[in-house]
């Protein structure tokens, strides 16, 4: 797998992430007259001024947890 293939999965990725819980949460929430979490960050800044730091963390690991449940891998 060369850079261009790794870089076009990491898009991938991100794209997926944008989605969220999937488009049929982001419609139930658009049913209920809500803007999903993304687009209310996009709502209240400016354009391009936000950037989320750690995109592909999931969840707070503990000492119970198995460390690679913590990563988004999907």
């Amino acid at each position: 797998m060369d850079m261009y293939d790794k870089l076009n999965e990491l898009y991938e990725k991100r794209r997926q992430m944008k989605l969220g819980g999937g488009k049929q949460r982001i419609n139930q929430q658009h049913a209920k007259g809500k803007l999903t979490a993304c687009e209310r960050i996009a709502y209240l800044l400016e354009a391009e001024s936000f950037v989320e730091f750690y995109p592909f963390i999931k969840q707070r690991v503990t000492s119970m947890q198995n460390e690679e449940s913590a990563y988004v891998t999907k």
